[in-house]
């Protein structure tokens, strides 16, 4: 991956995907209310890992230490 692909994979990341799940969590514990922890328990993991590999894709690419 060069620059242009990490910066479009960022963008992407920042209007696209952490609105989308959150949105996403927020209408399904919206919606179900019994099932709202287990909801809110999975997509909170979902972002946890999309954040975590973004990081570690940076430090690979930049050297960066978050």
């Amino acid at each position: 991956m060069n620059n242009n692909v990490l910066l479009g994979f960022d963008v992407f990341m920042r209007t696209y995907g952490w609105t989308r799940i959150q949105l996403a969590a927020r209408i399904l514990t919206y919606f179900r209310p019994m099932s709202m922890l287990v909801t809110q328990d999975f997509h909170y993991s979902i972002i946890y890992l999309f954040s975590v590999s973004a990081l570690k894709i940076g430090e690979m690419l930049f050297d960066f230490q978050f």
